[in-house]
């Protein structure tokens, strides 16, 4: 077993002896990040965006330890990954744009050539593509591990909650939302926004 493996310790949030991994860790991030840009329209609402702010700041530091703990891509991948772009683009490929920020390739027109030159480019950075599978298995790891620190959420009532704020990023911001605990977002969607009027 790793030293890192054996260093791990249960995380306890809002008091409810529940593990977090670095995944959640940055799943959390990911969410907070989303109402991030969010400016105070009125003093309710103003409590809101400091608690985001202050939760944003409290997982900082857990962030960048997990982001230097991946290990990054190999420069022979970045270059064979660059190279079956190229090849896909030459082919008549097109770019779509994933909601994770990444991309595929997508309306191959040429999928013969494409194909065989694909394989050709796979054998030559074959070691690089297996190097590149064995830090993708390391990162996950990373990402399954469970975070060793404390985190006290700065909760925040669910009232104070801009309209701007959807269903969907209420409830992946239940973390740090004081409500009634058998409470259903759509009803406090409802709740609020009869509060806001």
């Amino acid at each position: 077993m790793t030293k890192k493996k054996e260093e791990t310790q249960k995380i306890v949030v809002n008091n409810d002896d529940k593990s977090l991994t670095a995944n959640d860790i940055l799943k959390y991030n990911q969410h907070l990040n989303a109402v991030g840009h969010l400016k105070p329209t009125n003093a309710k609402t103003a409590k809101f965006v400091h608690g985001v702010d202050r939760n944003l700041s409290k997982l900082s530091a857990i962030k960048r330890a997990i982001e230097k703990a991946q290990h990054d891509p190999d420069e022979e991948y970045l270059e064979y990954q660059n190279k079956r772009y190229q090849l896909a683009q030459e082919c008549g490929a097109q770019e779509r744009r994933l909601q994770n920020g990444t991309s595929e390739i997508v309306n191959i027109e040429d999928k013969v050539r494409f194909g065989r030159e694909l394989r050709k480019l796979n054998e030559k950075y074959k070691k690089a593509i297996a190097a590149q599978e064995k830090i993708d298995r390391l990162n996950k790891e990373i990402l399954q591990r469970v975070i060793d620190e404390s985190i006290d959420w700065y909760m925040v009532d669910y009232k104070t909650i801009p309209a701007e704020v959807t269903a969907k990023q209420r409830a992946n911001l239940s973390f740090m939302l004081n409500a009634p605990k058998d409470a259903d977002f759509e009803e406090m969607d409802f709740v609020a926004s009869k509060e806001r009027e």
